[in-house]
């Protein structure tokens, strides 16, 4: 495991994107059910404000009305469990980009 002076943190501090992309299962949205645009712009505001339970809580509601949603509730759990709240909100955006 690294030590400051090894390299390894010098090099994430370096190129930091490098460890941050989006995995591929959280970008191809075209495939995936989503929620209506207005459901979209309520989670895209309440990531804007950080409020990441509250996000959890509206999409477990939304997985238990609609079971089509689940795999959009699953990236969406993934990011809010690791709280990368703006990879959320990227996820978020193109979400209702696709859907318009």
């Amino acid at each position: 495991m690294g030590r400051w002076g090894d390299g390894e943190e010098q090099s994430k501090i370096q190129n930091p994107k490098s460890k941050i992309s989006s995995p591929p299962h959280l970008t191809s949205l075209t495939s995936v059910s989503q929620p209506s645009i207005e459901v979209l712009d309520e989670l895209l505001n309440l990531a804007r404000m950080g409020a990441v339970l509250e996000i959890q809580e509206r999409v477990t509601q939304l997985e238990r009305s609609d079971s089509q949603l689940a795999v959009f509730a699953a990236q969406v759990r993934q990011l809010t469990d690791s709280f990368q709240v703006r990879q959320l909100q990227e996820l978020l955006q193109r979400s209702k980009t696709s859907s318009s």
